[in-house]
Formats: structure tokens, C-alpha cells, sequence
């Protein structure tokens, strides 16, 4: 593994600084990274996120790693055409991907496409329990695809084409939902709701950047979550559902591969 034909791909190398790798692929790892100058620099720029949230002085280095990681994975890393499955058979790198674009998309004062990043110590948290999220072996992704979802057009307010990405553990109450397609809202804002037994959770509003909408949920029981659905309420939310529904998500109707 001496020459760029034969780099190391960003899995191989996450999956090194993870320690998920045999002894013997972590030498042969560590040979190439001696003799090549460019995985040398993945391997800085990751270990950067990685210990970002031990090490919350590392600010500038942030800015500078995070767009060039960001660009590279997105040549060869489409989210949106995943397929359902547990994402623990998923590569590392997707895991990571996904904390990547959730955080540059839409965290407080991270915009994708400038030069500069700035970020708090309490959002790297938020970023960090999110990926341990998605690593959880008890945790599964579905494939969302509104268009085959006779709910979806309840309230006619939702484009028909509304896709995404449901992550889901029953275990630790923890949700992610993210989607594409919401048609944007002047005055008001789309908020979820979470049945879980006889309790409806109010998950919040959801985070909202062209067209696209994310939000990270994570509940106190163990209580098996049913179904989910968003109504479309006043500006900043409500306490109760009072607006129209827009969106119903039967979990049953999904099935993780």
C-alpha cells in the first residue's frame, strides 16, 4: 500500500483510530501511513473530530478538517440512497458521514460551505451522543418514502415527493428522523410528536434548511415506540398538537433489512 492507487479509504482509516481492526491490519495500516503523505493527512483531520469532544480547544483545526472530510466522503457517499437495514452493518464512515451532515446542515453557527466553522463545547456533545446513537447495535434505520404512504396526504400541505431517514432505538427511546422535500413554512414550524404507550412525546420543532428537515429525539423509558407523526403548529411550537397533521409514520409499516 505505497502509492495513491492503493490509499487507504477513509473507513479503513476511522476503523483504525477506532481500534475495530485486527492486530495484523492495524500494522499493515500503520506501514502505509508511514510511507504515505496523503493518508497521513486523513488520518489528522479525523483524529481532529474524533477527539474534539475531549478536547474542545481544537476550534481552528475543526475549520480547517471539516471541509475537506466533508467533500471527499461526499464523492462516494450517497445517504439518501441507502437501503433499511441495521445501520451497525453499515461501514464507520457512513456512521460518521451522517454526524458530518447532521452537523454542518443545521447546528447552531455550522454552515456548510464556509471557510470558517464555529462551534461550542456543548454542540460537539450533542454531535458525539448522536454517533454513539448510531453505533448502537440496537439501533435501525428505515427508508421513509412518503409517496407510498397513504398518510402523507392527509393535510395536503406536503409535497408529494417527501423522502428520508428514520433511525430508530427502541432500547434507549432515542429517534433521528431527517427529510427531504418539506415544503417551507412562513409562520409556523413542523413539530413532532412521538407515541410511545399511552404517552404522546412532544419531540420539538423540526430544524428546518432548504427544504430539508432533521431532529434528534431521545425519551426517559423504554416504553416501545409506536408510531410517529407531525403537525404543523404556531411559530416555536406548542405544548399539544393543535394544528393540522402532515405527516403520520406507522412504524409497523416498516421493516429493517
Amino acid at each position: 500500500m505505497n502509492n495513491h492507487k492503493q490509499c487507504l479509504t477513509d473507513e479503513m482509516i476511522v476503523d483504525s483510530l477506532l481500534a475495530k481492526l485486527p492486530v495484523e491490519q492495524m500494522e499493515e495500516i500503520e506501514r502505509h501511513l508511514q510511507a504515505c503523505a496523503r493518508c497521513q493527512r486523513s488520518r489528522n483531520e479525523w483524529m481532529t473530530l474524533l477527539q474534539a469532544q475531549s478536547q474542545p480547544g481544537v476550534d481552528k483545526e475543526i475549520a480547517t478538517a471539516l471541509p475537506r472530510i466533508n467533500k471527499r466522503l461526499k464523492k462516494t457517499i450517497g445517504l439518501h440512497k441507502q437501503t433499511p437495514t441495521p445501520l451497525w452493518r453499515k461501514p464507520a464512515v457512513l456512521i460518521l458521514t451522517l454526524c458530518l451532515f447532521i452537523g454542518l446542515s443545521f447546528a447552531k453557527g455550522w454552515h456548510v460551505n464556509q471557510e470558517i466553522y464555529q462551534e461550542t463545547s456543548q454542540h460537539q456533545s450533542h454531535v458525539f451522543r448522536e454517533a454513539e446513537f448510531l453505533i448502537d447495535p440496537q439501533t435501525v434505520h428505515y427508508r421513509i418514502d412518503m409517496a407510498n404512504n397513504p398518510h402523507s396526504q392527509q393535510s395536503g400541505l406536503l409535497a408529494y415527493d417527501v423522502n428520508g431517514n428514520l433511525w430508530i432505538n427502541h432500547t434507549s427511546q432515542e429517534v433521528i428522523i431527517f427529510l427531504e422535500g418539506l415544503r417551507p413554512l412562513a409562520d409556523r414550524d413542523y413539530q413532532v410528536w412521538i407515541s410511545a404507550g399511552q404517552r404522546e412525546n412532544n419531540a420539538g420543532v423540526v430544524e428546518m434548511d432548504a427544504g430539508k428537515g432533521y431532529i434528534y429525539w431521545s425519551g426517559e423509558d423504554s416504553t416501545q415506540i409506536e408510531f410517529i407523526r407531525i403537525s404543523i403548529e404556531p411559530k416555536g411550537g406548542s405544548q399539544v398538537p393543535t394544528g393540522p397533521e402532515a405527516l403520520f409514520i406507522p412504524l409497523y409499516q416498516y421493516h429493517a433489512r
